[in-house]
């Protein structure tokens, strides 16, 4: 049964990466057209806004105008959009956006024109545009890694493959502490999922190089049943279900998880919460078919709505 539900949420999920998305209703307010302010939207925790807060002060004092930096959690971050999008209005001048989320948010973002993108990667260029417009500027790209508690996980015994990650989880379950976690909610499951069918041998992600979907392929049988073991297994939280990169670093930093395949900005903040010595990263694990994970690139959008649009695109 359970099975069968995380597979109908996965499912759901994809279709919501391409149109809708997921997040918590929120708002911003902000003086509008001044001039003398623009707000900005980063994911808080994330190098978007490291860069913002260091950045900012420099900004004001070469243009006059100040920046607010809005700092919200991954899962807040999609529906602040949207409802100010639906509402016509710009709360923020500028957007860190998901590239999942282009799709959705295209008609809302302010196309750049004659860009240099001389020294783009090919992929963040084509991944950022939408219909012929590129739509934002690459603020980063991310990726999976696993992170580990380095005082229990001595370096000889770090998993590299699906069989050594599953017989480590069990080793260091314990009434107060799992394993480690699954990704089973949002957009961070669908990832986990194609991060999976990518180790398992998967010949193009969703799509085979003639155009097909390849969704039903022995590699994401393979990646599904997977999930669904380490889901249904005791080392891992209950609430597999409900768990997503945020959710999964709240456990670690807390103490309750040993371990995790997250997305690798949440290594620093790790290290942080708990300290150097308690803290370790390694590659993603390995299929049948050896290292696979997809890659999450974000980009910087200037809102078409916003009243300081000029400005913004500074």
């Amino acid at each position: 049964m359970k099975k069968r539900i995380l597979s109908i949420m996965l499912a759901a999920a994809m279709v919501g990466m391409l149109v809708v998305g997921c997040g918590s209703k929120e708002g911003t307010k902000k003086a509008k057209g001044d001039g003398n302010s623009i707000t900005v939207l980063v994911e808080s925790g994330s190098p978007a806004e490291a860069l913002a807060k260091d950045t900012a002060e420099a900004f004001e004092e070469e243009t006059g105008c100040k920046v607010v930096i809005d700092a919200v959690a991954y899962t807040g971050m999609y529906d602040k959009l949207s409802t100010e999008i639906k509402a016509k209005q710009a709360a923020h001048d500028v957007a860190g956006m998901d590239v999942v989320w282009l799709a959705a948010f295209a008609d809302a973002i302010e196309p750049i024109n004659d860009a240099d993108t001389s020294d783009f990667l090919p992929t963040l260029q084509d991944s950022g545009t939408i219909d012929g417009k590129l739509l934002g500027y690459p603020m980063w790209v991310n990726t999976k890694i696993l992170i580990y508690r380095k005082d229990l996980i001595p370096e000889d015994k770090v998993p590299k493959t699906w069989d050594e990650y599953q017989t480590l989880a069990k080793e260091l379950n314990t009434n107060d502490m799992s394993g480690t976690t699954v990704f089973g909610s949002g957009s961070d499951a669908v990832c986990s999922f194609l991060d999976f069918a990518c180790q398992a041998g998967a010949e193009g992600l969703v799509f085979d190089k003639d155009g097909n979907v390849n969704i039903t392929d022995q590699p994401y049988v393979d990646a599904l049943n997977f999930m669904v073991e380490n889901a249904d297994a005791d080392y891992t939280p209950a609430d597999s279900l409900s768990t997503a990169a945020t959710e999964s670093q709240e456990l670690f930093t807390n103490g309750k998880v040993a371990m995790q395949l997250n997305w690798s900005h949440q290594y620093p903040a790790a290290v942080e919460a708990l300290g150097a010595d308690k803290v370790g990263c390694a590659p993603m694990i390995g299929g049948s078919a050896g290292i696979g994970a997809t890659t999450g690139p974000w980009y910087e959008c200037v809102m078409k709505n916003s009243e300081n649009k000029e400005m913004a695109k500074k």
